[in-house]
């Protein structure tokens, strides 16, 4: 290669054309050109992150359910729509934010109603429901302590009647 030339890239722009975080240049949206991406101080956009904690704290519920087979299939479509959350940079604060955000990203009728739900009523209304029952509540209070999971959180309140840290101690 000739010394002074610049190398093309892949995607089409040269070494000096492109942004600290590998995204093109001049697409406004702080990511790779694709209509998405963390913008370009590293933040996500406004109200995503409210959708972020809803998710972990739904699969902290049903992670803590065992005896529930499709929990686990369940579990990775959470963590599959936390990863799409993390590359939008616009704000989810209204259903025409939500709506733009399934477009792009191909989300599914289920998780457009999750993501509608929390932008409506600042709360996922399945996380309230899973949180009043006594025995999910108890074995998410127990897998917070390190070494245990949900088989052994399940254990200790089913059969030795543990349903929180402190009586544990």
């Amino acid at each position: 290669e000739p010394r002074g030339r610049k190398r093309a890239r892949v995607d089409g722009a040269s070494d000096d054309e492109r942004d600290d975080d590998g995204g093109s240049s001049g697409d406004g949206d702080g990511g790779g050109g694709c209509g998405g991406g963390r913008r370009s101080d590293g933040a996500l956009g406004p109200g995503v992150e409210r959708c972020i904690r809803e998710y972990e704290e739904l699969i902290s519920h049903r992670g803590a359910d065992t005896r529930d087979r499709t929990s686990q299939f369940r579990v990775i479509n959470y963590r599959n729509m936390i990863n799409k959350l993390k590359t939008w940079a616009r704000p989810l604060r209204s259903q025409a934010d939500v709506d733009a955000f399934v477009a792009a990203k191909g989300v599914a009728d289920r998780a457009r109603d999750k993501l509608r739900d929390i932008v409506e009523h600042g709360r996922l209304a399945q996380n309230a429901t899973l949180a009043a029952r006594p025995a999910n509540a108890a074995r998410v209070d127990l897998m917070r302590v390190w070494g245990i999971g949900a088989r052994v959180a399940e254990h200790l309140y089913e059969r030795e009647g543990v349903a929180s840290v402190e009586q544990l101690r």
